[in-house]
C-alpha cells in the first residue's frame, strides 16, 4: 500500500473485521500487531507488549509490512477499542511534537506556546487543502456557507439548504 500509513492499515484491518497478524519493520526495528474480529488484540516490539508496542510502531517513519491471515496471538494484551487506541496514539504524537519544540530550544530563548491552539486543527480545512479533493463544502447549522472548494459552491449550498429543510419537515 504505497503512501499508506500504519494508522491507515490498522483502520482497514479493523473495518474489514480481519483476523491476522501484520509484521511491521522499519530500519532495524521489527514488531507485530495481531487483529481478531476487527480489533487490535496484541502487539509486540522486542520485549515491549500491548498498547505501548502499538504506540512505538506508530512513531516509526517509513517501513514495510507483511500480512499472515488467520494468525492468533498466544495472549491478548490489548482490550481498548481500536479507535481509542489510535486516538491515544495521535494525542501522544501531538504532545511529543510540542515537547520537541520546547526541548529543541538550544539558545535559551523564551518560547511561549499556546498548547491548545497548537494542538487544535481544523479537519475541514485540512481536507479542503488536499490536492486530491475535488470538491467539498462546510456549512453552518443554518445553511450558511463556511468553507468551499468547488466550481459551483452556491449550488452545493442550495442543495444542502434544501436537504436541511426537508429534514426539518420530516422531523
Amino acid at each position: 500500500m504505497l503512501g499508506a500509513t500504519l494508522q491507515d492499515l490498522i483502520q482497514m484491518e479493523c473495518l474489514t473485521l480481519a483476523t491476522r497478524s501484520v509484521k511491521v519493520s522499519a530500519h532495524d526495528k521489527e514488531g507485530v500487531i495481531y487483529f481478531a474480529g476487527g480489533q487490535v488484540v496484541h502487539a509486540q516490539v522486542g520485549s515491549v507488549q500491548g498498547e505501548d508496542a502499538v504506540f512505538e510502531m506508530l512513531q516509526w517513519k517509513n517501513g514495510n509490512f507483511s500480512i499472515q491471515d488467520g494468525m492468533r496471538p498466544a495472549e491478548e494484551t490489548i482490550t481498548r477499542h481500536w479507535q481509542g487506541l489510535l486516538l491515544e496514539a495521535a494525542s501522544r504524537s501531538d504532545e511529543s511534537t510540542v515537547n520537541s519544540i520546547v526541548d529543541g530550544n538550544q539558545a535559551g530563548e523564551v518560547i511561549q506556546l499556546d498548547k491548545a491552539q497548537f494542538m487544535q486543527r481544523d479537519p475541514v480545512l485540512e481536507v479542503l487543502a488536499d490536492p486530491e479533493v475535488i470538491a467539498g463544502v462546510q456549512f453552518s447549522e443554518d445553511g450558511s456557507l463556511l468553507e468551499a472548494k468547488s466550481d459551483d459552491a452556491e449550488n452545493l449550498q442550495a442543495a444542502f439548504a434544501f436537504n436541511i429543510e426537508l429534514l426539518r419537515l420530516i422531523g
